[in-house]
C-alpha cells in the first residue's frame, strides 16, 4: 500500500485500468462475452427442454399413454422437481393444460410439437439422401438439429428436397399446416405365417431396437415373408436372410 500522499505510478495505474477493461470485455461484451454466452446457452437449454417436453406429450397422446411429471422426468432425463417446474413453465407459455393427473397440449402446444417433429423427419430425410451419414446416427443428429432451424429454414429445406411426405423410416412428415397422416401399414405380427408384405415403416425408437433393425439391413421397400408368429416372437425372411423380432419388439418395430 502506498504511504499517504505518495505519487501513483501512471504506468501501473494504466495497466490496472486496461486489465479491468479487458476483464469487463471478456465477461460482458455483447454477443461475445462469457456472461452473454452463458445466458444464451441457458436460454437454448430451456428452449430444448420445452420443445422436447411438448414432443413427449404429443407422442404420449399419439400412443394412448398418459403424460405426467414422472414421464417427463424419465423421457428428458431430469429430476422430478425440475420436471414439475418445466410443467408449470409449459402452462405459463400456454402450451399445456395441467389437469392435475396429466399434461394435455393446447393448440399452441400441438403446433409446437408438430413443428419439432417436422424438422426432425425432414432432417433425417436430408441425411439419408444428401449425406453419407450412417443410418444408426440419423435419429440422434436429427434430434440435435430439430432445435436449431427456424420455420423459414425448415420450409427452404423442404422445398430443396421437393416437399417429401415421409422420412427414411416411413414416418409421415407433418405439413406446414400441421396435418399429419397416419403411419402407413400395419404391424408385422398381424400377418399370418406364410403371408408376404413390403416394409412401409421402420420404428426408430427405442434406439436399441432400431440399431438391431439397421444392423440387419431392414428398411422401407423391402419385401418380407412371414415364417412364424407367436405371442413372443415373429420370424420372417427378408433379402435372403432369416430375422426374428422378440417380445414387444415386434408390435410396432416394423409395419407392412
Amino acid at each position: 500500500m502506498n504511504p499517504a500522499g505518495a505519487a501513483v505510478d501512471p504506468a501501473r495505474a494504466l495497466l490496472v485500468a486496461l486489465a479491468l477493461t479487458l476483464a469487463a470485455a471478456v465477461f460482458l461484451w455483447p454477443r461475445r462475452g462469457l456472461v452473454w454466452r452463458w445466458l444464451r446457452l441457458r436460454r437454448l437449454d430451456e428452449r430444448v427442454l420445452v420443445e422436447d417436453a411438448v414432443k413427449h406429450i404429443y407422442q404420449c397422446d399419439e400412443r394412448g399413454q398418459t403424460a405426467t411429471r414422472e414421464s417427463l422426468a424419465g423421457a428428458l432425463g431430469i429430476s422430478s422437481d425440475r420436471a414439475a417446474d418445466l410443467g408449470q413453465r409449459l402452462v405459463d407459455l400456454d402450451l399445456v393444460r395441467d389437469t392435475g393427473t396429466e399434461y394435455r397440449l393446447t393448440p399452441a402446444g400441438t403446433d409446437s410439437a408438430l413443428h419439432v417433429i417436422r424438422v426432425h423427419r425432414l432432417w433425417e430425410r436430408h441425411l439419408a439422401e444428401h449425406t453419407g451419414t450412417n443410418p444408426a446416427r440419423w435419429h440422434q443428429e436429427a434430434h440435435e438439429w430439430e432445435h436449431r432451424l427456424t420455420r423459414e429454414q425448415v420450409e427452404d429445406l423442404a422445398a430443396q428436397m421437393g416437399h417429401p411426405s415421409f422420412d427414411p423410416h416411413g414416418d409421415p412428415i407433418p405439413t406446414p399446416a400441421g396435418e399429419l397422416p397416419p403411419v402407413p401399414g400395419r404391424p408385422l405380427n398381424t400377418l399370418a405365417a406364410g403371408e408376404r408384405g413390403v416394409i412401409a415403416h421402420v420404428e426408430d425408437e427405442p434406439e436399441a431396437v432400431y440399431a438391431q433393425l439397421v444392423a440387419e439391413g431392414l428398411h422401407p421397400g423391402m419385401e418380407v415373408h412371414v415364417a412364424d408368429v407367436t405371442a413372443t416372437q415373429v420370424r420372417f425372411w427378408a433379402a435372403g436372410g432369416e430375422h426374428v423380432l422378440v417380445e414387444r419388439q415386434h408390435e410396432e418395430a416394423l409395419r407392412v
